[in-house]
């Protein structure tokens, strides 16, 4: 599937972030389920031929400007 709809070579991927990681009716995991689900992400998406990029814990503008500047 990944590879029949791949409009690009690279993923950008957030690593969970224990400081601000919140329970909700959406997130119910607790984070170190999160924390397991982050890995077979980057693990899957590796096996797939992607490049995984993690985007790094700062600051919202900083994760953004790291997003759109990236080459």
């Amino acid at each position: 599937f990944l590879n029949n709809n791949r409009y690009s070579k690279q993923v950008f991927i957030t690593p969970p972030w224990k400081e601000i990681y919140l329970n909700d009716q959406v997130r119910q995991e607790p984070f170190e389920t999160a924390v397991k689900i982050h890995e077979l992400l980057v693990e899957t998406y590796k096996e797939q031929g992607y490049e995984v990029i993690l985007v790094p814990k700062d600051t919202i503008e900083n994760r953004v400007s790291f997003v759109l500047n990236h080459e």
